[in-house]
This record gives structure tokens, C-alpha cells and sequence, in this order.
């Protein structure tokens, strides 16, 4: 029964202080830290058996690390490959090195124990850096791909780390361990094997019962009983956890398995940041609150200049290094396990487990703000430095110069959309630069497009060297959305007359970017919506002319509000330029326009609209006389307002 009012006053507490944290905006993490100090021992002391509350906990670790394993898979590995293994090892080498220096000389620690706490402070938190870049639509940067791409390297790396605590802590290797050693060994392989061949067919046999409750069983089953099997051998069950995670990630049904287990493993992963929280005695913090200061200072300080070096080695673009940085700063879920794993060899005394815990809660508890904050850091960071990143050294002198265009077309960011854009435009003949901060994309790039520069969209010279002042339209396609704010912030100052169309994810996103200088802006978010009910409607029979008169409506309505928030770009502008666009229109068969010369027509006193070019198959007559003649399929390049061409979509349809 104690453990019964043990977890309900610990869900209590969690849930009352995760509603707090939400409404001024704190991460969830954050919330479960604070709920454990409040309810553990060494605050208010409301749960009583602190012990039952760490074996749930246990359960948590080993969902964690089971959807881990199902989410590695090895297509990952290899199209990661050079962060995974190169990052990662470099990172946690440097980490390793520089506190186990710091721990032996400043501290007088032993070496083995030094040692120790250098492994330690290398982890970060998978949990923390995965939910947050997720929430801001950051997983598919660049600089998030570098960060997860390490912490891929750090979970993988607790394994071995575990697995030589013993050597390091002075123990010597008896024929059981060997033979411990050899039968892991043997587990994994056979694990492998097993996961090719023969557990995608069992797993299909579950699926076509159609019962999700067996499949959820199954599931769990195979979790606790691999972790049970490395435990009985002498490993570590988060290590058969993570195997049995990449047992389930070579079925085809890997992602239901992930969606199954996914509630449960929030539900203990937040018991485990609960019963971290409680294992702190923040007494300690306030008798050594400079000491604890310190100590949290040092571990951001290098943990931010090992990846900034780390990255630097491996010539990352100095805006998504130092984000990556910022990112990787705290100290990971893993070294509870780890540290765990090290006071049973005896590697950590009561004093340095209390300042470690003291110090991992903290950097666990602020990291989500550094996170947040940290594109803008970033930015502040370049702009106090030199200025313009270095081009990769296998650049040549010729692509540091200044592209020589006018009238062009300008794109920031080449993942789908920017690359999507820069083939349609290839095709159409319009000239274009592209911009993007990727050195593999780059180094890829260029061996087929004549103009591809490798630098940051929101840097001055960047923009400089595409020739942003001579575009005419620039399109803002990142991943980012707030290196998308300063991309169109910096176009907008040095470039007043281009028009500047950006890609967003979130419609509420519009406003503010609208606000920067950005013509249009099309949330992905809306766009995917009007797709969907568009096709809803195609199979409910739904005429194709009704439907595209909704969707203009809704486009319309949504748009309209947002281009009314525009302020004028300077004091001498005329606000009624802002207003006017310049449309392809083609002219419909059997309509009135048709056979009759512009004079008849009479554009501009009907509609509101001057044609100042005509594109008539292949010939384009500029500034066409009065007496011009149009035909059905002519297009007219004309100019004026939006709500004139809607009054011409009867005779004329948008054609660009």
C-alpha cells in the first residue's frame, strides 16, 4: 500500500507543478526536477520509500533506451556516419580528457577517478535536446542533425563505458569475467541474427491478430526479457534494453512498436527526471553555493568549447557549431546511470556524488532556456566576431568573388523546398544563386551548379557576394525558424526593392515574419490543410471549379489579413506601390477577350488592369499597342491590384 500512495503523491506533485511550468512557458523536464526535490527526503520528505520510486524508475531507463534502439537503425548510421563517429568520438574524447585533467590536477582526485568523472560529464541529454528540437521544428536543421548525431554516438558509448568501470576501478579480470565478456559478445550476435531473420516474421504473426493489446505485450515482453538475458550474464539491463530496441527496429512495423510503447515510456521516463530530483539535497547547494556556481560554469564552459572545437575540426559553419554547442552543454540522463554503475566499484565518494547530482540538475534544468535561446545567441556570437564565415578550405579564390547577376533569382536554404525551387527555375531559364550553410550539400553541389555559395543567408557579405541588391525575388527556405526571422531581417536591410517569398512551417509564424520585411509567406501548415480538404472533397464528387473557388477564397481571406500588418519599407515610399503586383494572365477560350484588340477590351477602365507585355507563343511583345488583337491561350503581363485580377478570373486564368 506504501507504494501506492508513494507514486500518488508523486504524480500529484508532478502534475500540479508540470501545469505550473506550462502556463510561464517552462519545459516539462524542468517541472518533474522541482516536483522530485519537493517530494523526496531531502525536501518535505512526502514520500517515505524512495526506493520503490528508483525502481520505477529503472522502467523508465529501459523504455528510454528500448525506443533508442528502435529508432537506430543502420540506413541511419551510414548517411550520418561522419557525425556519428567522427563528431561523437571527438567530443567525448576532448570531454574526457579535458575533466579528467581539471578532476587529477584542481581537485586531487585520483586518476581512475578522475578518469571517471570525465566520463561523466561527456553525456548529454538525448531526452532534453530530442523533445526540444522537436517542439521548434529543429530536427531537420543542419545544426540538429550534427547535435543528434552525437548524442546517437553518446548513447551508443555507455555500453563499452559500463562495460571497463571495473578495469578502471582497479578490479582485476577473472576467468569469469572473460568469460562474462565472451558470452555478451555471443548475446549481441546472436541478437543480430536474430532480429534479420527471424523476429520480423513473429512480429508480422502478432500484427495479424489485429489485437493491439497482444502486440503492446509482445513488445514489452521482448524489452524486459532481453534486458532480463544481458542482466543474468552480467551486463547491464539498459543494454539489453537497447538491443531488444534494435530487434524490433527491423520490422516494418517498428514505428507501431514506437507509437505503443511511446505513453509508457513518458509516463516512467518523467518518474526517472522525478527521482533525480529527489536524490538531490539542495542543502548542500545553499552551504556551498559558490562552489556549486563554479562547478556549473566550468561544465557549460567546456562542454560548449569542446563541441565548438569538435566541430571546428570538422569545419562546420560557424552559426550551427555554436548552436550545436549550446545544445550539447548540459549534462545527460545517462550519467545517473553511469555514476550509479561507478559507486558500486567505488570510483565516487558522498561529496562528489552530491556536487555531480547538484551540478547535472542544474545544467538538466536550464539547458531547455539555453536551448531556446540559443540561435540568438549564435547571432550575437558571429556578430561581435569577424563577420563573414570562411568558405571550406576545398573551396577555390574564384567562389569567394562576388556573382556577377542581375534580375535573378535568390534562394536561402536548399532542402526539399529550396531544391524544388532551384530545379523548376533551372528548367524555366531563370537565373539563380543559392545559398546554404550545409559543407556537404555544398562540396556535393557544386560539381553540377555554377552558382551555389556555402555561408549563412543572414550575413551581409554572404548576401554581398550573391548579389541580393540586383535580385528581383528571394526565397526563404530553411528549416530554422529563427535563423528564417534573421535571413529575411538581413535581406530586407540591405535588398529594399526585392520581393521576398518565405517558406514557414507554422501560420503563426506569418506575422512576425511579415513584420521583418517577408511579401509572402506560405505556412506549410495552411497549404497542407487546403491540399487536404481539396482532395476530401474530389471524392465526395465535389465539382473541380467549386472547389478551386473555395480554395481562392480561403487563400484570399488568410493571406489579405496578414499582407494588411504590413508597414511601409520607408517613410518615401508611396503605399499604394505596396499594393500593386504584376500577374500572367492566360486568356480562356470562348471568352468575350477573345478576337477583340486591348482597345475593345478596355483593361483598365473594365478592371483596373494595364498589360504591359504580351507573351504570344513564343514571341513576347512589349508594351503592345491598342490596336493589339488577343487570341485564347495569349498571356498578359499586366499590372494591378488583387482584387482587380479576381474581378478577371471569369475571362483570364492566373498562369504565374
Amino acid at each position: 500500500m506504501n507504494i501506492l500512495v508513494d507514486i500518488t503523491i508523486v504524480l500529484a506533485i508532478s502534475a500540479v507543478a508540470l501545469y505550473l511550468c506550462l502556463k510561464i512557458k517552462i519545459p516539462a523536464i524542468v517541472a518533474f526536477l522541482i516536483a522530485g526535490m519537493i517530494a523526496g527526503p531531502h525536501g518535505f520528505g512526502l514520500v517515505s520509500d524512495v526506493e520503490n520510486v528508483e525502481k520505477l524508475a529503472e522502467v523508465g531507463v529501459l523504455l528510454l533506451l528500448f525506443t533508442i534502439g528502435i529508432e537506430f537503425s543502420l540506413e541511419k548510421l551510414i548517411s550520418s556516419k561522419r557525425y556519428i563517429f567522427l563528431g561523437g568520438s571527438l567530443q567525448m574524447v576532448f570531454t574526457i580528457i579535458a575533466f579528467t585533467f581539471i578532476s587529477h590536477y584542481l581537485a586531487g582526485m585520483e586518476w581512475n577517478k578522475a578518469l571517471f568523472t570525465g566520463f561523466l560529464f561527456s553525456l548529454s541529454s538525448t531526452a532534453i535536446v530530442l523533445q526540444l528540437f522537436q517542439e521548434t521544428n529543429q530536427i531537420e536543421s543542419y545544426h540538429g542533425r550534427v547535435s543528434l548525431s552525437i548524442l546517437i554516438f553518446q548513447d551508443i558509448a555507455i555500453v563499452p563505458l559500463i562495460l571497463i568501470l571495473p578495469w578502471i576501478a582497479g578490479e582485476q579480470f577473472a576467468s569469469t569475467d572473460i568469460i562474462r565478456l565472451s558470452a555478451g559478445i555471443a548475446l549481441v550476435a546472436f541478437i543480430l541474427v536474430v532480429s534479420r531473420k527471424y523476429m520480423p516474421r513473429l512480429i508480422e504473426h502478432i500484427v495479424h491478430t489485429r489485437n493491439r493489446e497482444l502486440f503492446l505485450l509482445f513488445i514489452i515482453t521482448v524489452c524486459f526479457l532481453t534486458a532480463l538475458l544481458t542482466h543474468q550474464i552480467g551486463l547491464s539491463l539498459a543494454l539489453g534494453a537497447f538491443l531488444a530496441g534494435l530487434i524490433i527496429s527491423e520490422s516494418e512495423y517498428s514505428l507501431e512498436a514506437m507509437s505503443s510503447i511511446l505513453p509508457l515510456k513518458k509516463v516512467f521516463t518523467s518518474i526517472f527526471f522525478i527521482s533525480i530530483g529527489m536524490l538531490l539535497n539542495f542543502m548542500d547547494v545553499f552551504r556551498n553555493p559558490f562552489e556549486v556556481l563554479g562547478l556549473v560554469l566550468l561544465v557549460l564552459a567546456i562542454k560548449i568549447f569542446v563541441v565548438v572545437l569538435a566541430g571546428w575540426l570538422m569545419r562546420m559553419p560557424r552559426r550551427a557549431l555554436w548552436i550545436s554547442a549550446l545544445a550539447l552543454c548540459q549534462v545527460g540522463e545517462f550519467a545517473f546511470i553511469l555514476s550509479q554503475q561507478g559507486a558500486q566499484h567505488s570510483l565516487m565518494d558522498a561529496h562528489v556524488a552530491q556536487m555531480f547530482l547538484a551540478v547535472s540538475v542544474i545544467t538538466m534544468g536550464i539547458s531547455p532556456f539555453i536551448i531556446h535561446a540559443s540561435p540568438r545567441i549564435a547571432g550575437l556570437i558571429l556578430r561581435f566576431t569577424r563577420g563573414a564565415e570562411k568558405i571550406s578550405r576545398s573551396g577555390s579564390s574564384a567562389e569567394k568573388t562576388k556573382i556577377k547577376l542581375k534580375d535573378h533569382l535568390l534562394i536561402v536554404g536548399f532542402g526539399i523546398n529550396g531544391r524544388n525551387v532551384a530545379r523548376a527555375a533551372q528548367k524555366a531559364g531563370i537565373p539563380h544563386v543559392i545559398i546554404d550553410y550545409n559543407p556537404e550539400t555544398y562540396r556535393k553541389e557544386t560539381k553540377h551548379r555554377e552558382h551555389f555559395i556555402y555561408g549563412d543567408g543572414s550575413n551581409a557579405e554572404t548576401l554581398e557576394r550573391a548579389s541580393a541588391k540586383n535580385a528581383r525575388l528571394a526565397v526563404v527556405a530553411t528549416h530554422d525558424p529563427i535563423a528564417t526571422e534573421m535571413i529575411v531581417s538581413a535581406i530586407r536591410k540591405q535588398c529594399h526593392q526585392v520581393r521576398i517569398i518565405v517558406r514557414t512551417r507554422f501560420l503563426h509564424e506569418t506575422e512576425v515574419l511579415m513584420k521583418l520585411g517577408a511579401d509572402e509567406v506560405i505556412p506549410e501548415e495552411f497549404e497542407t490543410s487546403i491540399e487536404i480538404f481539396s482532395r476530401v472533397m474530389k471524392h465526395y464528387l465535389v465539382p473541380e471549379d467549386d472547389i478551386n473557388s473555395f480554395i481562392e477564397e480561403i487563400r484570399s481571406e488568410n493571406y489579405r489579413m496578414f499582407r494588411s500588418m504590413r508597414m511601409p519599407r520607408s517613410q518615401g515610399e508611396q503605399p499604394f506601390i505596396s499594393q500593386l503586383e504584376v500577374i500572367k494572365l492566360k486568356v480562356k477560350p470562348g471568352t468575350s477577350w477573345n478576337d477583340n484588340s486591348l482597345k475593345d477590351i478596355n483593361l483598365r477602365k473594365e478592371f483596373g488592369i494595364n498589360v504591359i507585355a504580351v507573351e504570344h507563343g513564343d514571341t513576347v511583345i512589349y508594351n503592345p499597342s491598342a490596336e493589339y488583337v488577343v487570341h485564347a491561350g495569349d498571356i498578359l503581363i499586366a499590372l494591378g491590384r488583387p482584387d482587380d485580377f479576381e474581378k478577371a478570373k471569369e475571362f483570364a486564368d492566373y498562369a504565374g
